[in-house]
């Protein structure tokens, strides 16, 4: 096993193997692989928005057989009922509009190397004049949010960037273990990193649920 291999993102990771390395040659490979995966983790959402995305419009959901029913797929949601879990079904959704309002302002090739939560922030707050611009869109690639939302605000007050704020809740160690619980399974079945976006994403589908 090479570290080549094992950085590319659809390789599994023989532990068994790993365990049997010396120290030197594990670390290079566990090394590729983690590259690997940050690189897959910052495509994720918006390649999943794109894919939804061309489906969708494209209607490419018409050349595909639904194994579940034995039958040609009827309909796009339908395809994306097959393919997606209930939990991840918003979440791809909001990728999708997303990848839908950005793609004409910010290349593809560009968006695949933007952190989820710039790409949120481009999307919500940012207009399509200053979201175009090159210098923007460069430092969305390599800022943290907090930064990169401190440098529009600075550089682009019109856009009326809001800030995040930190938020404190005092509860008992207890209480706090349900929390995370929670949170850690809502990153698990929806596929979000991040605590923030697992609590917004938790109370969102609470909201839709009992709209």
């Amino acid at each position: 096993m090479t570290p080549e291999i094992i950085a590319t993102p659809d390789h599994e990771v023989d532990w068994a193997e790993i365990a049997s390395m010396g120290d030197e040659q594990a670390a290079k490979t566990l090394d590729g692989r983690m590259v690997a995966l940050e690189r897959l983790s910052k495509r994720l959402f918006i390649e999943r928005g794109m894919i939804l995305l061309a489906f969708d419009e494209r209607q490419l959901w018409r050349h595909l057989f639904n194994e579940l029913y034995g039958a040609p797929f009827q309909s796009w949601g339908e395809w994306v009922a097959a393919r997606v879990s209930d939990y991840s079904r918003r979440d791809c959704n909001y990728a999708k509009a997303v990848a839908k309002e950005l793609r004409d302002d910010v290349p593809v090739a560009d968006m695949l190397e933007i952190p989820r939560c710039n790409l949120t922030l481009m999307q919500s707050q940012l207009s399509s004049g200053v979201r175009r611009q090159r210098e923007v869109i460069e430092a969305a690639k390599t800022l943290s949010e907090a930064d990169f939302a401190e440098k529009v605000t600075k550089e682009h007050p019109e856009c009326h960037v809001e800030a995040k704020k930190q938020r404190v809740f005092r509860m008992c160690d207890g209480d706090w273990a349900q929390v995370t619980a929670a949170l850690d399974k809502v990153g698990e079945l929806m596929e979000i990193e991040g605590r923030e976006d697992e609590l917004l994403a938790l109370c969102i589908h609470f909201m839709q649920e009992h709209e």
